[in-house]
């Protein structure tokens, strides 16, 4: 087991192999308390809590494009 830094979030990462190892799923679970965050984040749910499912989303999104991008880049030219 890995220690966890100060700061770290709490998460998991998943492999689950496909077509006998050629290839794999990608499972990531996370946690975060947005509102933890600051004084920022607490006012803006407090405002507008529906925004907590749209900062979750939109971390997701921001992570399956970083990974996709680093993908491309690692096979540009294979």
């Amino acid at each position: 087991m890995i220690p966890r830094a100060a700061g770290d979030a709490p998460g998991f990462w998943r492999f689950i192999p496909l077509e006998g190892g050629k290839s794999c799923l990608i499972f990531n679970g996370a946690t975060a308390d947005i509102r933890a965050m600051g004084w920022i984040p607490r006012y803006a749910l407090k405002v507008e809590p529906t925004l907590e499912h749209a900062l979750i989303g939109s971390q997701g999104a921001i992570a399956i494009n970083a990974s996709k991008d680093h993908i491309q880049r690692l096979t540009a030219g294979k």
